[in-house]
């Protein structure tokens, strides 16, 4: 009888084991969503931090150097492979666009990769912008799901406005291909028009959804720059995620 219940006893633990083997499994298998931010500078994100907004964001994380999911914390441009030096990298809209979505998802992924000072033309296809671009999310899509793009840029193409909708739709298809992405959602942000020079540029990007599938755009001529009318302060960069994250909510319940 005493061989009986030892024998129930070690079935029982490798069962339990078992269990337990395959709950590790498929956890380690579950792919996290994630979204990818890249522009330039108001991307990267130039509004100077609080000692509260380098705190860890609970259930969102980062993509770091070493092609790790780490929790997420300011500045999130700091392992773009193409910034500008880290002292430059301070809040952008992915701060807040990710306190916003993960508050109806279980956890979420960034993958930020912008860098400043940069035109449509530098990031086209096989350029260094684009290359790293897709590499990272390649990187990401391996552990994860893509769900979205987020697109900030603009200041550097006011005076070739004309040619912007043709060369971001070029970007795009090219972009989606490379990912493997062909229907994934892009949300684009119109640019500050603090000294009249945006009009035109900003025409074309809030038209961009004519051009673009699965495109949706959001206006920010409203919202503050901090002192230098080129950047978005503190307070507008937090505006801006929560608008992101509007039309991305508006776009998955539609």
């Amino acid at each position: 009888m005493k061989n009986n219940n030892n024998i129930q006893l070690i079935c029982l633990l490798i069962f339990l084991i078992s269990c337990k083997t395959d709950f590790i499994k498929n956890q380690s298998y579950e792919k996290i969503p994630f979204f990818l931010s890249i522009g330039q500078s108001n991307m990267a994100g130039r509004a100077v931090m609080t000692n509260s907004d380098t705190l860890v964001i609970n259930n969102v994380f980062l993509f770091n150097e070493n092609q790790e999911w780490e929790p997420a914390k300011n500045p999130l441009n700091r392992f773009s492979t193409v910034r500008k030096k880290i002292g430059m990298q301070q809040i952008g809209p992915s701060w807040t666009f990710a306190k916003e979505i993960v508050k109806k998802e279980k956890k979420i992924g960034l993958v930020v990769n912008a860098r400043g000072g940069t035109s449509i033309k530098e990031w086209k296809k096989g350029s260094l912008l684009y290359n790293e671009a897709v590499i990272r999310v390649l990187q990401a899509q391996k552990s994860g799901n893509l769900k979205g793009i987020l697109w900030l840029q603009g200041s550097a193409d006011r005076k070739e406005w004309f040619e912007y909708t043709q060369r971001f739709k070029l970007f795009v298809q090219n972009l989606r291909n490379d990912l493997n992405s062909s229907q994934v959602p892009i949300f684009v942000s119109e640019i500050g028009n603090w000294k009249n020079t945006s009009d035109s540029i900003n025409y074309i990007i809030s038209n961009l959804n004519n051009h673009v599938p699965n495109l949706m755009s959001i206006e920010v001529t409203d919202l503050p720059h901090l002192g230098d009318s080129i950047h978005f302060n503190r307070d507008s960069q937090i505006e801006i995620g929560k608008r992101f994250a509007k039309k991305y909510f508006e776009f998955i319940n539609n």
